[in-house]
């Protein structure tokens, strides 16, 4: 998605979210076989997003967005929602809210055959994600906990775990 769409997005957006109580976590312009998808991700400090939520906020935009009919393509679908349960983290300010929570991180290409790696996230830096994995030891009661770093540049994906 062109970066001028995103902030042209998050600029309309910015002052209705925050009248709302709500967060946008994510814009993203895809393209579905011949269709153009524009999604917008919205959240909450406290609670959960709810079909209300996403109705008003696409009401809100659909409005603003036919007054700059100029700076969209053509023809696209706009849909509004939750991040979800598993939603990616992609931004710092993302990472730190969910710092002591369970994550996934799908990398790029394995380590010792190993792609996917569950554990709690501890921090990160520029070039580094911090986890402590939590592995299930057959021959011990209490899981083994061992601390994992990963390069940046080579995660494909870090995102909130969802664990029952």
């Amino acid at each position: 998605m062109s970066k001028r769409i995103e902030a042209l997005v998050r600029g309309q957006l910015e002052d209705f979210l925050s009248e709302e109580d709500l967060l946008l976590w994510d814009v993203s312009m895809v393209r579905e076989g011949k269709n153009t998808v524009l999604r917008v991700f919205i959240d909450k400090e406290k609670g959960y997003i709810d079909t209300d939520n996403c109705e008003k906020v696409s009401k809100f935009l659909s409005e603003k967005l036919d007054s700059v009919e100029d700076e969209m393509p053509a023809s696209y679908f706009l849909e509004v929602s939750s991040p979800g349960m598993d939603r990616e983290l992609r931004t710092d300010e993302q990472l730190t809210r969910y710092i002591g929570e369970f994550v996934d991180i799908k990398l790029c290409s394995g380590i010792d055959g190993k792609k996917v790696f569950r554990g709690r996230l501890e921090g990160f830096t520029d070039c580094e994600v911090n986890i402590i994995e939590v592995i299930a030891d057959g021959n011990k009661r209490d899981p083994v906990e061992k601390p994992v770093s990963f390069q940046r540049e080579k995660i494909a994906k870090i995102s909130l775990a969802v664990i029952f």
